[in-house]
């Protein structure tokens, strides 16, 4: 009945763009976005070695559990701590999601503006945004796109080409509204923490402490070492396995075909030198 009830409202309010407008207003006013946790992502950037580590060290400082991953659920090892809400209207109208004083309390993660987000004034937030050489990340997107389809055998070279565009222009999207934004919060004057990808898998748990002690979490030794340790690549393969031996690859990418893997770094490639990408110090 309640679920019937909120798709009822959804759809009124589709119809009725003033009232969105006004309820969306509402949501936006009432956010205190200076204490939000909120962790911005290139896909394929480092997301789920973050979400992880964080995720168990949380659930353990808030005596929610062991930090051990519960389940495997959607290419995430999960834990028990809130699902983080979307921050998206549509979402809140249709039930999918909900804001609660916990939001404040847990690390928030997202990929806007692929995935756009339109509750929160970007201007005072205190965000930590991930970035990665998006030769690398959009590579990666495209031999994880690979593992599914091959499965399917449903890979033809005119659906490749199309995804190879449309994960090339998912991270020109990305790279550019984080450049530019990170340039507003300088001349403003505004905090946020800019991590690279090649720089956290060199040394996680430095970059771990610069997150906790960016939003000052405490730091506890001994929660955040089980927190390291049952997210290391080896052990998440392991509980990923045991789960659900059919969905490696949800979350690892790999291929052996290095003439092919070649071919389409060298599209992607050609597609950011034709838009003269040129961000963060990848330049092409």
């Amino acid at each position: 009945m309640i679920r019937f009830f909120s798709k009822y409202i959804f759809s009124l309010y589709k119809f009725n763009r003033n009232s969105f407008k006004k309820f969306r207003s509402i949501y936006f006013s009432k956010i205190d976005n200076e204490n939000i946790k909120i962790i911005f992502t290139l896909p394929r950037s480092g997301t789920h070695i973050l979400y992880g580590v964080l995720s168990s060290y949380l659930e353990q400082i808030y005596n929610k559990g062991n930090g051990i991953p519960k389940f495997f659920d959607e290419a995430l090892l999960s834990y028990n701590i809130p699902n983080y809400p979307t921050l998206i209207s549509n979402d809140i109208l249709s039930g999918k999601t909900n804001l609660t004083k916990d939001i404040y309390k847990y690390f928030i993660f997202s990929h806007h503006p692929i995935q756009t987000i339109d509750l929160i004034n970007f201007e005072k937030l205190k965000p930590i945004i991930l970035i990665r050489d998006p030769l690398k990340a959009t590579l990666s997107a495209i031999i994880l796109y690979l593992h599914h389809r091959i499965k399917t055998n449903d890979v033809s070279q005119e659906n490749l080409n199309k995804y190879i565009q449309l994960k090339a222009n998912e991270a020109i999207k990305y790279l550019l509204f984080w450049s530019k934004q990170t340039e507003n919060y300088k001349k403003n004057d505004q905090k946020y923490l800019l991590l690279n990808y090649e720089k956290l898998v060199l040394d996680i748990p430095a970059n771990i402490n610069r997150i906790l002690e960016f939003y000052n979490f405490p730091i506890k030794k001994k929660e955040l070492e089980i927190a390291l340790e049952n997210n290391k690549e080896a052990k998440v393969k392991d509980t990923i396995l045991r789960y659900n031996k059919n969905n490696l690859s949800l979350q690892f990418s790999n291929l052996n075909d290095q003439d092919f893997k070649k071919k389409i770094e060298n599209q992607i490639f050609d597609i950011f030198k034709e838009n003269k990408l040129n961000v963060f110090g990848y330049k092409f």
